[in-house]
């Protein structure tokens, strides 16, 4: 792939203090960086993503899924003495509430409202409790694509669990 996109261009290696190992492919073909902002792919997308209109109903939660990997975490929180997983995404409070509305019609959990990160451009939005299982398993329900670190069905209590800060 980095033959086609970016020849020449290394692919930058790194490990992460928890022991991820992840890889950075600069890609600097001018004609693939428009097209992918036609789309809404641009720096930062984080801050300024909204839903895609033009997104099939059918590949939404696949869609969502690779959001997930890139811009979600799962985690346990801690009430007192009570320990529960929580499920979530990080982006614009209008993305957030575009992909709970598929996430509450599609996986059938309540909706969910987008908060703010203190002191930050972004929002988080999160599921917890025996609703953040609902979710993962719908999320992952159709093959074997996705991070298995960000997988709280296949884990139980991961031990490898993101939160919004390191995802």
């Amino acid at each position: 792939m980095r033959d086609e996109l970016a020849p020449g261009f290394p692919v930058r290696e790194r490990v992460r203090p928890s022991g991820i190992e992840t890889a950075t492919l600069a890609i600097t073909s001018t004609e693939l960086c428009a097209d992918l902002a036609e789309l809404g792919i641009t720096p930062r997308k984080s801050l300024t993503l909204r839903w895609p209109l033009r997104l099939n109903r059918v590949l939404a939660r696949a869609f969502l899924l690779g959001y997930f990997d890139g811009d979600g975490f799962v985690t346990w929180s801690r009430t007192g003495r009570y320990v529960y997983p929580r499920w979530g995404l990080c982006g614009t409070e209008a993305f957030l509430s575009s992909a709970m509305r598929v996430i509450s019609a599609e996986a059938g959990v309540p909706p969910r409202r987008a908060r703010s990160e203190t002191g930050k451009k972004m929002y988080v939005l999160a599921i917890g409790g025996a609703d953040a299982f609902v979710v993962d398993r719908w999320i992952h329900s159709e093959g074997t694509l996705g991070l298995e670190r960000k997988r709280l069905s296949l884990h139980g209590r991961s031990a490898q669990a993101d939160s919004p800060a390191n995802s």
